[in-house]
């Protein structure tokens, strides 16, 4: 599939064009996206915070969320 003149004279302008999709792509799914959103966010971050802080891999049901983080859970506007 040929890509056109301009790029294929000037590969530095397809880089900048697809790095500028990429950004405006991740920039609209952060604005969008909510903050733990659905279901279990909460818990992956839970899992990789144990596992970040030495505590290894945490156990269901015994293993608890942080204060931290349930702080930023009950203080975000875009949970229910």
């Amino acid at each position: 599939m040929p890509l056109g003149p301009a790029a294929e004279t000037n590969p530095v302008l397809l880089l900048a064009l697809i790095l500028a999709f990429g950004l405006a792509t991740g920039g609209y799914w952060a604005i969008t996206t909510q903050v733990w959103n659905p279901v279990d966010e909460v818990q992956h971050f839970g899992y990789v915070e144990s596992i970040a802080t030495g505590d290894g891999i945490p156990t269901v049901g015994r293993d608890l969320l942080s204060d931290d983080v349930m702080a930023s859970l009950k203080g975000s506007t875009t949970t229910h």
